[in-house]
């Protein structure tokens, strides 16, 4: 799945059930909510970002210039550079 923003991503309620990769590039990612169940690894590109998943975390490649918040109700991993 991939979701692309020009100024931003915003989840407000609900829940994300993603595949086996996820790729979030905006210029503020926010989809910190412990609902979200992300399969696969999480790639993201954004000015800051917010990501929540609701068992174990697979980060992928992750770029941001400002803030990384992380919230996990299960393993955090990593497969790729944070930069």
């Amino acid at each position: 799945m991939a979701l692309k923003g020009s100024t931003s991503i915003t989840q407000t309620a609900g829940a994300i059930t993603a595949g086996t990769s996820t790729t979030l590039t905006g210029g503020s990612v926010d989809v910190g909510l412990t609902s979200n169940d992300f399969k696969g690894a999480v790639a993201a590109s954004g000015s800051s970002i917010k990501i929540g998943d609701s068992n174990a975390l697979v980060l992928g490649a992750v770029s941001t210039a400002g803030s990384l918040t992380l919230n996990s109700n299960g393993a955090l991993t990593q497969t790729a550079a944070l930069s």
